[in-house]
Order: C-alpha cells, then sequence, then structure tokens
C-alpha cells in the first residue's frame, strides 16, 4: 500500500499518462532478458545529470515512453551513486567518484524515485543496467578510513589514485583513489555491493566501468554469484578483453568509433575499414556482441559532438552503427541533435527540441527491430563486403539471414563519387520507400557522404 501511494503521488506531480498506475501486482510482467532480445536492442546511454534541467530520475522517467518509440530496449544510467566531496573536481564532480555504492545521489532524487524509473522503463519493456565503477572510490567513501587495506598504497602507506597498469604512470583522475584487488577481503566487500543491488532492486545488468583493469577471475566470481540470483542478468564492458569475454554478453567497439572519426577527417579510408572488419569478424563471437556508436559520455566531453568530430558526415555514420553488426548506442541528447559538449564535473542539460537525428533515430530503429538480417550477432545477420568499381571510398555490404537481405552502400568521401555495383534485381530504398530496379550496368551518382539502405524485394 504505501508503495501504491507513492506510485501514484509521483504520477500525479509529474502528469505523464504513458507512466503506469495499476498497482505493482497488475504491471505488465518483462520478459525474461535473453540472447535473442539482445540481438535486436538498441542501448540508450542515459546521463541523469545532464538529460533534464531538472538532472532527475524522475523527469528522466517521464520520458521513458519517448525512447520507447526509437525502439530502444536497453538504458544504461551512468553512476547514481553519491560523488565524493573531497577532492571533487569542477563544481559537482565526476560521478565515477563514488562515496557509497549503496546510496544514490540525492541530486537525482531518492532510491525510492530510482525504483519508480525501475518500474516505469519495465512497464515501457525496457531494461536497466547501471554504470559499475569498481576501479576506484572517492576519497569520502568510508572505506578510506575503516579499510585503507583495500586501496593501493606506496611506500609510504599513501593511498594512490589510478595509473596505467602497462606504465606505472598516473592517469591524473586525482579525485579518486585505486583499489586493491589483491586483496581478498576487499573482493569480497566488493561483491556484496554488486549483490546488493541485483537483492534488493530490480536492475537488469551493469556496465562495468574499467573492467579490463581488474583481475579477470574476480569477475569470474562476480558473474558466477550474481548470476544465481538473477539468470537472465546482462554484463557489458567498457573495452573488449580476451581475459573475460566469455562471461560478458557485449562489449564497446571503441576501435570502429575512432576508424568513424578518422574517416570523417580524412586520415583513414575504407580499405581501413576492411583491415579492421576482416579482424572483427572473426573476433565477434555470440557471447560478446559489440556494442557500436558515434558518441558516449567520454567522446562528448573531451573529444567534441558528433557534429565537431564527424562534421557533414554525422547521419551517414550513426546509419551505420545500425546497419554494421553490433548493438546500435545512442547517447543523451544524441537524438536532439545535440550540438553541446556536456561537462563532466559540471551541471548543463540538452534541448528536447526534435531535429533531424530524431526521425531518423525512429526509422532506424524500426529497421533494426522488423528485419532479422540485422541482429547483432553477427554469425546470424551475416556480413558480406561488396566491392564497388571503382572501389575507391565506397562502402558497401550486404547483412542476410535466411530470406531477408538489406544492403548498406555510402560514399565515404567529401566528394561527389560515380560508381557501379555488382548487383541486379529489384530494391525498395528504406528511407524513400521507393522501388528501384539494379543491375551491373546500372551507375550511382553519391554526393559527399550519401547513403543508401536497400532491402531486397
Amino acid at each position: 500500500m504505501k508503495y501504491l501511494l507513492i506510485l501514484i503521488l509521483t504520477i500525479s506531480t509529474i502528469g505523464c499518462k504513458d507512466i503506469p498506475s495499476e498497482s505493482p501486482g497488475f504491471l505488465p510482467k518483462l520478459a525474461p532478458l535473453n540472447q535473442e532480445t539482445i540481438e535486436k536492442s538498441v542501448i540508450y546511454e542515459a546521463n541523469i545529470r545532464q538529460y533534464s534541467a531538472a538532472g532527475t530520475f524522475i523527469a528522466f522517467a517521464n520520458d521513458l515512453p519517448r525512447l520507447k518509440n526509437l525502439k530502444v530496449k536497453i538504458v544504461w544510467l551512468m553512476p547514481i551513486h553519491p560523488i565524493s566531496e573531497k577532492k571533487k573536481k569542477g563544481t559537482l564532480g565526476s560521478p565515477y567518484s563514488v562515496s557509497d555504492f549503496r546510496a544514490v545521489n540525492p541530486d537525482f532524487g531518492s532510491l525510492q524515485d530510482f525504483d519508480f524509473l525501475l518500474d516505469v522503463a519495465h512497464t515501457n519493456g525496457m531494461y536497466v543496467i547501471m554504470d559499475w565503477v569498481a576501479n576506484q572510490t572517492g576519497w569520502n567513501h568510508k572505506w578510506i578510513a575503516e579499510h585503507p587495506e583495500y586501496y593501493q598504497q606506496n611506500e609510504k602507506g599513501e593511498i594512490q589514485g589510478p595509473s596505467d597498469p602497462k606504465t606505472g604512470e598516473s592517469w591524473g583522475w586525482t579525485d579518486v583513489a585505486a583499489l586493491n584487488y589483491n586483496n581478498p577481503e576487499l573482493r569480497k566487500a566488493m561483491l556484496q555491493e554488486m549483490l546488493y543491488w541485483v537483492k534488493n532492486h530490480k536492475i537488469d545488468g551493469f556496465r562495468l566501468d574499467m573492467a579490463h583493469n581488474i583481475p579477470a577471475d574476480f569477475w569470474k566470481t562476480a558473474f558466477d554469484s550474481i548470476k544465481k540470483n538473477k539468470s537472465d542478468f546482462l554484463f557489458i564492458e567498457t573495452e573488449k578483453s580476451e581475459m573475460i569475454s566469455k562471461s560478458i554478453d557485449a562489449h564497446y567497439d571503441y576501435v570502429a568509433q575512432q576508424l568513424m572519426n578518422q574517416i570523417a577527417n580524412e586520415r583513414k579510408s575504407v580499405a581501413d575499414w576492411d583491415a579492421y572488419f576482416d579482424v572483427k569478424k572473426t573476433a565477434n563471437k555470440p557471447t560478446a556482441i559489440s556494442i557500436n556508436s558515434t558518441s558516449n559520455h567520454d567522446e562528448n566531453a573531451w573529444n567534441g559532438t558528433t557534429f565537431e568530430r564527424l562534421n557533414g558526415a554525422a547521419k551517414t555514420f550513426v546509419v551505420l552503427t545500425y546497419l554494421m553488426p553490433g548493438i546500435p548506442m545512442i547517447y543523451n541528447g544524441q537524438e536532439f541533435d545535440n550540438k553541446k559538449r556536456l561537462p563532466f564535473f559540471d551541471k548543463d542539460s540538452i534541448s528536447h527540441t526534435k531535429g533531424k537525428f530524431y526521425s531518423l533515430y525512429e526509422n532506424l530503429g524500426r529497421l533494426k527491430f522488423n528485419h532479422p538480417a540485422l541482429s547483432s550477432n553477427i554469425e546470424k545477420g551475416v556480413y558480406t563486403r561488396v566491392h564497388s568499381s571503382p572501389e575507391k571510398d565506397v562502402l558497401c555490404f550486404w547483412r542476410t539471414n535466411n530470406n531477408d537481405s538489406i544492403l548498406f552502400v555510402a560514399n565515404l568521401k567529401n566528394l561527389p563519387n560515380q560508381f557501379n555495383l555488382p548487383i541486379s534485381g529489384i530494391y525498395k530504398d528504406y528511407f524513400s520507400w521507393k522501388i528501384i530496379s539494379i543491375t551491373n550496368e546500372t551507375t550511382f551518382n553519391f554526393e559527399p557522404w550519401e547513403y543508401k539502405v536497400l532491402i531486397k524485394q
């Protein structure tokens, strides 16, 4: 009864008709998260602080039905925990400087607000994963005083910040203290912190920050323990690590993201893309599906918006993230043509005015959802490269799954391009809905960065 009262009061406060008003017993049950769901998914990375002027769980929950229209299936929440005051950077500090793993940032709302967000997501058929920062804590975390042995220390016994394990050089993250996974008690403590959210809240997964910097045997123990409590739990790591990929459901394809930046700025070419993809096709397995994106919180804050980095190719590469094997990801505000670098340590917010990209993401979401050829699993939605004549600067490939076949073709150059393709048949141009006939004799004349998605009829 108490929960129902909170639910009704929250609904009346935000006035969103899409948010469920039934008691929890009557809420639609979310289907278990499985491989088939992951293979059709779109991920949305939510920066709660910057998503709205209010910067709260409730404000974000209010917009979840809109994300459903984009066919978002998995919502990744950047860290939701309280931020350490000691040594913090900027006005508000980094969300990756955690002071308490079992609490939420009061700027975002209460634990009840967080649970409400989870219920709204689940009612709208979406799964929610938390950013988990296991590599470090902020300097206000109670472990600093109570368990200094949990941390990496120098010869003087002073707690140290994180450093590059390859070089030993500090990363300059002065607002956080590095945890020591050589200490078995720290491992036990961290596992209990993770299990708290699995057992007491309805989260569906973790995004594992700096996962590659933590011993693989810790992750194996953690995954085994968590899966015993929730067998359909999703794990996503920051970068691919061969040591733990067998336990991971998905990983980030930062190499492809950086290749897109470099091609857009003419530092790399389609030939470089092919060389990378030859490796990717053999490395990508069903247990480690890649996540494709043109932006994320780091890329936006430190390297620039998609418009800064990709210039006139921004739309082209967004379409590519949906057509290539893997799970496409939208970063906070991309659907609203966000042209701001969202600060990492201070407050800002995105505009919620629909521009050119909102309808693009809607169309791409429907395409991904309705076509098995675009399965995120490269072994199901097969990727076959098609070479144009002449070859220069044209990226063209088939995605096929049984009788479903989709062709992606793009001019990856800031110059007009004329070429032929070794294909024939009747196709539907997905974005114009025109039916076109193509033969080996057909000459394509593409403008700079022009692309087409053709569905075989």
